[in-house]
């Protein structure tokens, strides 16, 4: 079964790999061609001192099946927890549009303020919960999360007529998804905080939310143009 990879590592001088399936194994077979230089020393040296010359080949056959299988269940693993998370995505998205229809029966201000800002709150997370059901790698992008909650945010609490420009800088910065949410509610709240304080008696504005990656820490700052 390894002639043809032996013919073909001899004709090109170079390594040969085949994968194969036996049965309910998987094997993987490599040759290896082995150069020498020459010798001067009969009966092997025909002329050939100082010369690399190919003298023969390593034959390597290793046994996949366990690596494999366990890929397999990684794999399933990975489908699942990503699946867990879009449902809890939906869930909360699902709570969120109800708090949004109890903000519109209701015709106290400061009601409906407390419910657009528990919606943001519960949308914040889950824009945690839909990079987990999208990516293999548990570390999330918080420069991504953050565009998603400012963008959420204007939609949600900018009052029409209004026209404030919302922007995050600064470099991709990844964290564990845990201190991630944390930090997603931090940007959202102080996103909200300078939306509702800044800009009274005013139709325009800015808020910019800054990332910086200093090493084993991140800092995160919000800005705005407003009164304060």
């Amino acid at each position: 079964k390894d002639v043809h990879l032996l013919a073909e590592a001899f004709r090109t001088g170079r390594c040969q790999e085949q994968e194969v399936m036996e049965g309910s194994r998987y094997w993987t077979r490599k040759v290896v061609p082995v150069w020498t230089t020459g010798s001067s020393w009969w009966p092997f040296g025909n002329g050939n001192a100082g010369k690399v010359t190919q003298r023969g080949a390593l034959v390597l056959v290793h046994d996949e099946t366990d690596q494999r299988e366990k890929a397999r269940q990684l794999a399933v693993l990975s489908t699942m927890i990503k699946e867990v998370h879009h449902r809890v995505k939906n869930n909360l998205q699902t709570v969120a549009s109800i708090l949004r229809m109890q903000g519109r029966r209701t015709d106290d201000p400061e009601i409906r303020l407390q419910l657009t800002e528990a919606v943001n709150r519960v949308m914040a997370v889950a824009v945690i919960h839909e990079f987990l059901s999208r990516e293999d790698d548990q570390m999330i992008n918080v420069r991504d999360v953050c565009q998603r909650i400012i963008t959420q945010t204007q939609r949600a609490a900018v009052a029409p007529g209004k026209l404030i420009n919302m922007s995050v800088q600064g470099p991709p910065i990844y964290l564990p998804s845990q201190q991630a949410t944390a930090c997603a509610l931090v940007a959202n709240e102080l996103v909200l905080n300078a939306l509702e304080h800044a800009f009274h008696g005013r139709d325009s504005g800015a808020v910019s939310l800054q990332l910086t990656d200093k090493g084993d820490q991140m800092a995160l700052v919000v800005t705005d143009d407003g009164v304060g």
